[in-house]
């Protein structure tokens, strides 16, 4: 849930509306998306029932439309996103690895629900660069802290964005953040409370609401042709 991996760029092209050229830092989240485009269409997103309530009952969209800060009457849209990451059911996990994180504007405040298992899957752990860092990592101190943070995370992350971009210098112990963090905490705390987000024990849930993987029949590959499932462009 670093910004390398939560941060996307968003293009927009509406020739009379929108500002050709025209930048925005707002802080948004993939759930404005529906709200924004039903409000480009004239469509007021309030007035729609997406039929799925939220914890407390309410069965409005979780976010909001950021048609304005599109059209450059507003600059600002969230105060806060939230993100979340599950290893559950993802290739080459070992034990469920729950993280949620909220960021502001500045800072984003991570938290590993369940620190002391081992944070593994596929796509990092099981094979290059990973394997040879494990074997460099015997004679090399630094590295063996970074293998080390890329299988096991502390309880709670925080990071200045502005001076630390790369969040790598977590501030979570620091007293001289503690305000901070405790603002952020409770911004997460409330929102994982709306979304029904139980930690651990939603994180175990996961498999039953994932799809089941598809029986394909694949058409045998002949030689000198694409297969059924690839078609050469």
């Amino acid at each position: 849930l670093y910004d390398n991996g939560i941060r996307v760029s968003g293009l927009v092209r509406w020739p009379g509306k929108i500002r050709p050229g025209s930048e925005t830092e707002a802080l948004m989240q993939y759930v404005d998306v529906a709200p924004t485009l039903l409000d480009a269409a004239g469509i007021d997103p309030e007035t729609i029932d997406p039929n799925c309530p939220d914890a407390f009952g309410n069965r409005g969209f979780d976010g909001k439309s950021f048609l304005k800060v599109l059209l450059g009457e507003e600059e600002e849209l969230n105060s806060y996103i939230f993100a979340e990451h599950t290893t559950v059911g993802i290739n080459g996990y070992l034990e469920p690895y729950p993280i949620r994180a909220v960021r502001d504007k500045r800072y984003k405040f991570i938290r590993n629900l369940a620190s002391k298992n081992t944070y593994s899957i596929g796509g990092i752990h099981k094979g290059e660069p990973f394997t040879s860092w494990k074997a460099d990592a015997a004679n090399n101190p630094i590295l063996a802290q970074r293998v080390q943070w890329l299988s096991h995370r502390p309880t709670e992350e925080l990071y200045d964005l502005q001076t630390d971009p790369l969040e790598t210098r977590n501030l979570a112990k620091d007293p001289a953040f503690s305000k901070i963090k405790s603002r952020l905490a409770s911004e997460l705390n409330r929102w994982m409370k709306q979304q029904g987000d139980h930690g651990l024990a939603t994180e175990e849930l996961a498999k039953t609401r994932q799809n089941k993987k598809r029986q394909e029949t694949r058409t045998p590959r002949k030689k000198g042709r694409a297969s059924n499932d690839v078609k050469p462009s």
